[in-house]
């Protein structure tokens, strides 16, 4: 009985062996994973606020225009 606890246990450290390789395998690579997610981040953010921009302008373009087509039609049906 002593000699099959002691395989059990040689087992069992075996398993925690392999099983602690992989959680640091596994956590070495999410902090990669989660550094290369944070560089594209820092990437897209200007890109991102130039949209903002160019969306923000085309609506003041677009205001623009719908103003003055008003008030060409008001001259021109003189309403």
């Amino acid at each position: 009985r002593m000699s099959r606890d002691i395989r059990e246990r040689a087992g069992l450290d075996v398993k925690v062996s392999i099983l602690e390789k992989d959680l640091n395998f596994s956590t070495a690579r999410i902090h990669e994973l989660e550094s290369r997610l944070e560089e594209e981040t820092q990437k897209r953010r200007p890109l991102e606020e130039e949209i903002a921009e160019l969306k923000c302008a085309l609506d003041k373009v677009h205001s623009s225009l719908s103003h003055i087509r008003l008030k060409a039609k008001r001259e021109v049906y003189g309403s």
